[in-house]
Parts: structure tokens; C-alpha cells; sequence
């Protein structure tokens, strides 16, 4: 004869209590995450305004990162990146309706992500190597590489938070009205990886010139700035900074008015 056993309410209410907490004590996932792909919120990209500081990306925003590569484990995968536009594009959303990252039995996972990869070969993080003409705005974020490090990332808080791998070398130039400039490039930098020793330099508004540099040593009295025009060049010696470290911005005010007129 089957027997079935009634539980007083109060009993019921405390036997699943203790189920709960077996549960939270093993280690799973929340009702619903488990076997569900992952998906990040990713931010770090606001850009600072003072010199140095700390930035991670070169406008600010999302806009121009189409896609990142994801690293959870052993696995690695393309994700898409869709910016929102509710906060100027500061923040995005990282997904994959391909081949997502699924959640597995964790509460917790441990993430890179990086940008930009190689598709043939996601599982090398590719070195800084930026463009050596960098006056077109296309080369110029071409040369921006961005990186969310060993990162833990819950259910309840996917959040990936970003920083560039490269310095921000901002000129200011003062002192000159002649509309005849055609270049600024900066000397001195370093080969490493096969980086270029010499970059041209982003036009920008306000006499402004801007270049994505990997981080590195300055030799002290190396590092020059050559303005060229249609009737010569000048140059220019850059104040002593130690370092450039990435992520940050470097600021220098430029007076053509000491620049010495010669090819160096």
C-alpha cells in the first residue's frame, strides 16, 4: 500500500529554505542562467581631458569597435558590439547569436577581451603595432588597441571595463599664421615589434595634432617634432617625459615661434 506524507506548512516552508541554501552553497547558478549564453555590458571608453590622464579609447565611445574577442577558459570567441546610444555611446553591449560563451555550472567566470584580433589566430593577443601615417582618421584608430584584462564576471554583473594599450601624444600648435603646414610628424620612438620610428600625426581642429604611440621609454634630448610647410620645415625638441604609459594623454604646446628652422 503506497503511503503518502503530508508536511504541516510551516515544515514545507523550511525544507525548501534548506534546499535554497544547498544550493547557494554548491555553487550553482541562479534559476534561469544555467546553459544560457553570456552576455557583457562593456564600458571604459570615456575619454579624460587632462595631461596625462587616464583615457581608453580615442573618441570616447563605442562607435568604431564592430566586433571584440572574448576568452572565458579554454574558450574564445568573436562577440558583436552594439553601443548604446542612451549614454553618447560610452557603454555597449557584447553578444554573440553565433557561437556564444554559455554559462556552466559557475557563478562566475573569468574573461579577456581584446580588440583589434586576428581571425585566424584568436588566441594570440596581437602586440601594439601602429600605423606609421596616421593623418587619415581611418589609420589613426586602426592604431588604437583596446583590452578588458582577467576580468570576473558574475550573472548578475557581467560587466567588462576596458583600457587602452596605447598612449594619447597630443601637440598644440602656437605662434605661426602660415596656412602652408602639410605635416607633423614625431621622431624618436621606438622599433619594438616592428612598431614605425617616425609617426604622422591626426589634424584636428584648434591647431591640434594627435598620435597613438605604444607605450614606451623617452630617450632623453631623441624625441623631435618636425612641423613641414611649403617653404621648409622646423622642428621641434620635446620636453622630457620619463614614459609614456598607456591609457594615458600627453599634452605638449608647441611654439613655433623657438622652433629651429632646419631639417634635422
Amino acid at each position: 500500500m503506497k503511503r503518502n506524507t503530508i508536511y504541516p506548512s510551516s515544515l514545507l516552508a523550511l525544507l525548501l529554505a534548506l534546499a535554497a541554501c544547498t544550493q547557494d552553497d554548491a555553487g550553482l547558478l541562479p534559476e534561469g542562467a544555467e546553459n544560457t549564453p553570456v552576455v557583457f555590458t562593456a564600458t571604459g571608453l570615456t575619454s579624460a581631458a587632462a595631461s596625462p590622464a587616464s583615457r581608453a579609447t580615442v573618441d570616447g565611445d563605442w562607435l568604431n569597435v564592430r566586433t571584440v574577442a572574448v576568452k572565458a577558459g579554454n574558450e574564445i570567441k568573436e562577440y558583436d558590439v552594439n553601443a548604446s546610444s542612451a549614454d553618447g555611446y560610452a557603454s555597449a553591449v557584447l553578444s554573440s547569436s553565433g557561437s556564444p560563451i554559455y554559462w556552466k555550472g559557475k557563478q562566475e567566470l573569468t574573461v579577456s577581451a581584446w580588440w583589434p584580433y586576428d581571425k585566424d589566430n584568436l588566441v594570440t593577443i596581437p602586440p601594439v603595432v601602429v600605423q606609421k601615417d596616421q593623418s587619415s582618421l581611418e589609420n589613426f584608430q586602426n592604431s588604437d588597441f583596446i583590452i578588458a584584462d582577467n576580468q570576473t564576471v558574475t550573472p548578475d554583473n557581467p560587466l567588462l571595463r576596458f583600457s587602452h594599450r596605447t598612449a594619447l601624444v597630443r601637440f598644440v600648435l602656437t605662434d605661426y599664421t602660415d596656412d602652408g603646414l602639410k605635416d607633423v610628424i614625431l621622431f624618436g620612438l621606438s622599433s619594438m615589434n616592428g612598431n614605425p620610428t617616425s609617426i604622422v600625426s591626426l589634424p584636428t581642429d584648434n591647431n591640434t595634432y594627435l598620435a597613438l604611440v605604444p607605450p614606451q621609454s623617452i630617450p632623453q634630448n631623441q624625441m623631435m617634432l618636425l612641423c613641414t610647410f611649403d617653404h621648409g620645415s622646423f622642428y621641434y625638441m620635446l620636453q622630457s617625459i620619463p614614459e609614456w604609459k598607456a591609457g594615458e594623454i600627453y599634452t605638449y604646446t608647441v611654439s613655433l615661434k623657438g622652433a629651429n628652422p632646419n631639417n634635422p
